[in-house]
């Protein structure tokens, strides 16, 4: 029995790295308006590390997964003043959903979907 609950507890964190792992094409609304990012996403246990590729720009961002909640952050500069952009969501198959918060000054829906890769 014991075997098993370790097994199951190895293959859920295994099943949920797969399901955060990768290529994901995400958009929030800005003051400025619609903004689509690119996220590239790596999984070490809870760990979040990536990418978040702009239109003029791509930058790192840091993270964690638990559960089916994923939480990461990156650094912009708005205005000439650095922010931390912070996206809440929760991870449905291909879907996720939730928030970004823009410094802590104002908060948004955050959404995106699992990029396709052709077979």
């Amino acid at each position: 029995m014991i075997r098993f609950l370790a097994f199951a507890l190895l293959t859920a964190g295994a099943i949920q790295s797969q399901s955060v792992a990768g290529e994901w094409d995400g958009q929030f609304n800005t003051p400025g308006g619609l903004r689509n990012i690119h996220l590239v996403l790596q999984l070490t246990g809870e760990k979040l590390t990536g990418s978040v590729q702009r239109v003029n720009d791509t930058l790192p961002l840091t993270g964690s997964v638990k559960g089916d909640t994923v939480r990461f952050s990156y650094n912009i500069v708005y205005n000439d003043n650095p922010m931390e952009l912070m996206v809440t969501a929760k991870v449905t198959g291909d879907a996720m959903e939730g928030s970004i918060s823009f410094g802590g000054m104002a908060e948004d829906v955050f959404t995106a979907r699992r990029k396709r890769t052709p077979h």
